[in-house]
């Protein structure tokens, strides 16, 4: 794979995170829990845990600097999982479309520009 296909398939990798948002997860909570979560707390601080599980009265899991945290339920304003969001789809590939068309029209006249100084 040449270099900038390489490039253009790693930032295309890095743009599908635009393509999920945070919502509100089911009620109650699936069981299995998610990977992972975000809890909103009552004061509308949040925090995101790995491995989530409820226990007793909390929300427990890990942070992502691998920390353990406990929420308590009467602290929890709610829970949330990332899922697709298609508005944000449809906003990447109408922006990715346009960068392409910028990047490869710049290209075309780089070549035609070039071409043109060649001698005849």
């Amino acid at each position: 794979m040449p270099l900038p296909t390489r490039s253009i398939a790693a930032a295309f990798a890095l743009l599908l995170g635009a393509c999920t948002s945070y919502q509100p997860a089911a009620q109650p909570l699936p069981a299995p829990l998610p990977e992972h979560v975000r809890v909103v707390r009552g004061d509308n601080s949040s925090i995101r845990l790995f491995a989530p599980a409820i226990s007793a009265d909390s929300v427990v899991g890990r942070t992502p600097a691998g920390v353990r945290a406990a929420i308590p339920l009467a602290d929890v304003r709610s829970v949330q999982t990332r899922r697709f969001d298609s508005s944000r789809t449809v906003l990447l590939a109408i922006a990715a479309g346009a960068a392409a068309l910028i990047i490869l029209s710049g290209f075309h006249r780089d070549v035609v520009y070039a071409s043109a100084q060649l001698p005849h």
